[in-house]
């Protein structure tokens, strides 16, 4: 039954928004790099995008930071995670390439690696404000670009307390993205 309602939702938001664009993205962000699909809705102006990821193996940096690019899976349910992402024009040039401003947060339920050793589960959630760039390649495959900078929130899932805040500790943080997609309702006449 969810794979039913999954399938119709996909098929009214296509109907429903012009401009959709499906695909494949890289992502390099606070706890570390993930590769992930995508699926993104215009309506209007405004595009809304979700992404589910999977977190590839990290090397740890040497720079003291204690989350950065340290975040380990076991198993399947703790590589994965979701993102999410806003969007709205800011400069555009001709009709197919348009400069946005980007929202964009990852969410992730994962442990950390510690000079070899695991940590508990932690629940990781990045925000981070940008610029996206979509190049068209053909006239429906276009190559996605985004990077910008946030911060990171990383919580013990043990913590019942809030004594850290109620969003845990926290480090600056940035992200960069590069994905492959296919754009359906659109054709670029340039």
């Amino acid at each position: 039954m969810k794979s039913t309602t999954f399938l119709f939702l996909l098929f009214f938001s296509a109907q429903t928004f012009g401009q959709n664009l499906i695909g494949i993205q890289w992502n390099d962000t606070h706890i570390g790099h993930n590769m992930g699909v995508f699926y993104e809705a215009s309506a209007g102006d405004l595009t809304i995008g979700v992404g589910l990821t999977a977190l590839l193996d990290n090397v740890p940096d040497a720079t003291g930071n204690v989350y950065l690019k340290k975040a380990y899976g076991k198993n399947l349910k703790e590589k994965m995670g979701l993102n999410f992402s806003l969007s709205y024009p800011i400069y555009q040039y001709k009709e197919s390439f348009v400069l946005r401003g980007l929202y964009r947060a990852f969410y992730a339920n994962t442990r950390f690696s510690w000079e070899g050793d695991y940590s508990p589960r932690f629940v990781s959630h990045e925000h981070y404000l940008g610029l996206k760039v979509d190049i068209p390649i053909s006239n429906r495959v276009v190559l996605t670009q985004s990077a910008g900078g946030g911060v990171a929130y990383i919580r013990d899932i043990r913590a019942i307390s809030f004594s850290d805040g109620i969003f845990g500790n926290s480090e600056l943080s940035y992200f960069v993205s590069v994905g492959l997609g296919y754009r359906f309702g659109v054709d670029y006449k340039d």
